[in-house]
C-alpha cells in the first residue's frame, strides 16, 4: 500500500472510520515491528488522520513477545511515543 492509497482510503471512509490499527513493517512483510524500526512514516499517517479529523481509537500492533510481554509492550509504546509525540 502506498501513502497515496492510504490517504485515499482515509478520505473515502471519512466519518465512517472509527478504529485504526497501526503497525510498523519492513519490506512489505506483515510482521509487526517496534514502532520506528520499519518503513512506516508515522508523521505522514498522523497528518492524514488529523486532516480527516479522526478522533477515535488508535491501536498499536506490537511484535510478538520475545520474553516478558509487559516489557515488549512498554518498549513498543515508548517507541511509538517517540514517533507520534502528544
Amino acid at each position: 500500500t502506498t501513502a497515496d492509497d492510504l490517504a485515499w482510503a482515509i478520505y473515502q471512509l471519512g466519518d465512517s472510520l472509527a478504529h485504526v490499527h497501526i503497525a510498523d513493517v519492513a519490506g512489505g512483510t506483515h510482521e509487526h515491528l517496534v514502532p520506528g524500526t520499519g518503513e512506516l512514516d508515522f508523521a505522514e499517517v498522523r497528518e492524514m488522520l488529523e486532516s480527516a479529523d479522526y478522533q477515535h481509537h488508535l491501536v498499536i500492533d506490537i511484535p510478538r513477545p520475545m520474553g516478558d510481554p509487559a516489557i515488549v509492550a512498554r518498549t513498543a509504546l515508548m517507541a511509538f511515543h517517540e514517533q507520534w509525540p502528544a
